[in-house]
């Protein structure tokens, strides 16, 4: 790790009446901070800057219980906020709350907000390591750091909400194509958009389905179990249903792959197959990149980038669904039990040009010339 520069200046007093060489890292913040109450700046003490120094090479010499990828994440994390504050004319350590509020603030223009809890995580880690107050503890930060998280996950959600909706309609063409295809790329692909349309399911979701999670119905229809979804913490695992033209469509494609259904098996439901046509790493998940891919190939197939229709996404079934839903009268409260969201603000924004020409005067005036 690169060692940062430490701020050097002029201390209020004449000497430190401390003996630093028996004082740990935890113990030299907290007489930084009560110093610092009393309008004293420890840290500009050269014998202070020294232990920090040391402090910062013995938490160097320990890398190694950090994993490679950690220790990485640090050092990048890191040096990216010294580099700011190099080019700011701001002091990276110790550093100013305000100074890492206004740095998560730049940061947040460019990267996502995981990124952001690097970030933080670095700076504070390093102060730590170093002896310092950690900035990123103060409620300046952490304030600053939830207001600019709950935002980067508004513009998120915006952004799903405007997804191109792939509806019911495109997926009755798509199963005339694919259906009776030899390909083991479009079965899969048919059976992958048929699931995610009836379930709602975001990318993550359908790459988590096992075949242990179906079970069959009387009727050739199928309960599907969800055991992880975004919004459920009951710890209760959530089911939906699977129509029977849904089951036979997996049916088949399993079938093609030389596989089948098993009440009791860990593999995943929907597998990778290789570019010869073969299935691939039976019980792999797919990756939600791959899922992307076959929103991407079933959007090209029905040429809708000819029609400038904006190209489908993972989350374009969920968005279909739902306007599907709304279409055929269903209000945002059942439309949002079955997509599962924790609020009705998403089913507002896929549904609300469907919901607008439902509205009172939108009806009452409907008709009329």
């Amino acid at each position: 790790m690169q060692l940062p520069s430490i701020h050097s200046g002029t201390l209020p007093v004449s000497s430190i009446p401390l003996q630093l060489d028996r004082v740990g890292p935890d113990q030299l913040a907290e007489l930084i901070a009560q110093a610092r109450l009393r309008g004293i700046r420890l840290e500009d003490s050269p014998e202070v800057q020294e232990a920090m120094r040391r402090f910062l090479e013995r938490f160097k010499s320990t890398s190694g219980r950090f994993s490679k990828n950690t220790w990485r994440q640090l050092e990048s994390g890191w040096s990216l906020f010294v580099k700011w504050c190099d080019s700011n004319s701001l002091i990276p350590l110790p550093a100013e709350p305000e100074t890492v509020s206004r740095y998560l603030s730049h940061r947040a223009m460019t990267v996502h907000r995981n990124s952001l809890k690097v970030d933080l995580w670095a700076i504070g880690r390093v102060h730590r390591a170093a002896g310092c107050p950690n900035p990123a503890a103060d409620s300046q930060v952490t304030d600053s750091a939830a207001a600019i998280s709950r935002r980067k996950v508004e513009e998120e959600e915006e952004g799903v909400s405007q997804a191109s909706a792939m509806r019911e309609t495109h997926l009755d063409e798509l199963l005339v194509m694919w259906r009776k295809s030899p390909s083991l790329t479009a079965r899969r692909d048919l059976a992958l958009l048929t699931l995610a349309y009836e379930t709602m399911l975001r990318e993550a979701e359908l790459a988590r389905v096992k075949l242990k999670h179906i079970a069959m119905q009387p009727d050739g229809g199928a309960i599907l179990t969800i055991p992880i979804t975004k919004t459920n913490h009951s710890g209760e695992p959530e089911k939906v249903a699977l129509s029977r033209q849904c089951m036979m469509l997996i049916v088949e494609y399993l079938e093609l792959a030389g596989r089948e259904l098993d009440a009791y098996s860990d593999a995943a439901l929907l597998g990778s197959v290789s570019r010869f046509g073969k299935a691939l790493k039976r019980g792999a998940p797919l990756t939600t990149k791959t899922i992307e891919r076959v929103f991407a190939r079933a959007h090209q197939a029905l040429g809708l980038d000819k029609l400038g229709v904006r190209p489908w996404s993972g989350h374009s079934a969920r968005v279909g669904a739902a306007q599907d839903l709304a279409a055929d009268g269903y209000n945002a409260l059942q439309i949002m039990k079955a997509g599962r969201w924790s609020s009705e603000v998403m089913v507002m924004r896929y549904c609300r040009d469907i919901f607008a020409h439902e509205g009172a005067m939108a009806k009452r005036r409907a008709g009329r010339v």
